[in-house]
Formats: C-alpha cells, sequence, structure tokens
C-alpha cells in the first residue's frame, strides 16, 4: 500500500467495514473482500 494517503486508506478501511455490515456471516464478507482485492 506503498503511496496511500491517510485519506484514502480511512476510504478502503470505511469499504471494508461497510462489506462485513452488509454482509450475513464471515464467510460472506471475505468472499466480497477477496473479489474486492482481486479486482485488479
Amino acid at each position: 500500500m506503498d503511496g496511500m494517503t491517510n485519506e484514502q486508506f480511512k476510504t478502503v478501511l470505511d469499504l471494508i467495514i461497510q462489506i462485513i455490515r452488509d454482509s450475513k456471516d464471515k464467510d460472506e464478507a471475505i468472499d466480497k473482500i477477496t473479489a474486492l482485492i482481486n479486482k485488479e
């Protein structure tokens, strides 16, 4: 994560927190976050 500003890092964390909140269980949250990481 070199070169990320504090604001960009906070945005990523906020996104991950929202994914966790919207997921029914841990496995669903992990799948969504993994998909986001592999989106590149």
